[in-house]
């Protein structure tokens, strides 16, 4: 005997970066016949009403969602927003079997270390859809792709959970102290440099996100940038980068997203990001910074 199919639509949620409206807008048109026949409802931010919360809308779209689309591209990944929140929960979700993940690389880009690549891409082979010769066809292959998917939750078969077993999807984040510990970050620059130095000051936590911290280290002649990185194997040099006290001044801060911006230390480039909701006042921050660097020199 068949089993009915559901009553409601397969709910599709479509995460993406606004750089890639008109892709998110042909995604839909490619949906436009399963939506018609009322197999399937979908969903983006542009679907929120004028006037109504847009985090609290999207989060219960995407607690919600049978299939999570991701719209990938290099303005995807480089976005807070997808990143942290949508792409999160989205990953926390597929990990329980509660939805499918599906990435769609719409513009080519490195994606690679993300913690979907071990998932199957649409459209066919994984080919960004603004690589193909006639886009239409891109996109026939995303819809019956989805297609798929649709059927097997409306048959009501369970999703294998098929995320990569070597970098965990969403792991919960190490502890801080047992990482700098089992790095040796208290000592990476003396390891180095085989003299015992003492931080004048830190580590100072100035950077967090979902998968990596940052801090940075100063000590008595020289300033580190130590990396713990949740999409690296453990056996990645933490050390990103190390600068005199002396060249690491003057300090700069320079504004780059909603969520971060740049802490530049002296003339050879040397920078990394900001968490604003670690630093709400990036000026104290900066003075904090400059002033150890000045105490160390």
């Amino acid at each position: 005997m068949l089993t009915s199919p559901p009553a409601r639509p397969v709910k599709v949620f479509c995460s993406y970066s606004i750089e890639d409206e008109a892709y998110r807008q042909e995604f839909d048109m490619a949906l436009a016949g399963m939506r018609g026949a009322g197999l399937v409802e979908t969903w983006s931010f542009r679907s929120i009403p004028p006037g109504e919360a847009v985090e609290s809308r999207v989060a219960q779209a995407l607690n919600e969602a049978d299939i999570i689309v991701l719209l990938v591209s290099a303005s995807f990944l480089d976005s807070d927003y997808c990143w942290d929140i949508e792409m999160r929960r989205a990953v926390e979700r597929h990990d329980r079997g509660d939805a499918r993940l599906v990435p769609v690389v719409v513009r080519s880009c490195e994606w690679s270390d993300a913690p979907f690549a071990g998932l199957s891409a649409l459209p066919q082979d994984a080919k960004p859809v603004a690589s193909w010769t006639h886009r239409d066809e891109a996109w026939t292959s995303v819809a019956r792709g989805i297609r798929t998917l649709v059927s097997e939750i409306r048959s009501g078969a369970r999703p294998a959970r098929t995320v990569r077993q070597a970098t965990p999807a969403m792991p919960t984040y190490r502890d801080a102290a047992g990482f700098l510990s089992a790095a040796g970050v208290v000592q990476v620059v003396s390891t180095r440099d085989r003299d015992r130095e003492k931080p004048i000051d830190g580590p100072i936590l100035v950077y967090e996100n979902s998968f990596q911290k940052t801090w940075l280290l100063i000590t008595e002649s020289k300033i580190a940038c130590i990396l713990d990185d949740l999409t690296k194997p453990a056996t990645y040099d933490p050390l990103k980068w190390q600068e005199s006290v002396e060249d690491a001044l003057p300090v700069r801060i320079e504004p780059y997203r909603r969520t971060s911006g740049f802490l530049h230390f002296g003339s050879r480039r040397r920078q990394w990001l900001y968490s604003y909701h670690l630093h709400r006042d990036p000026s104290a921050l900066k003075s904090r910074l400059e002033a150890l660097l000045k105490r160390a020199g």
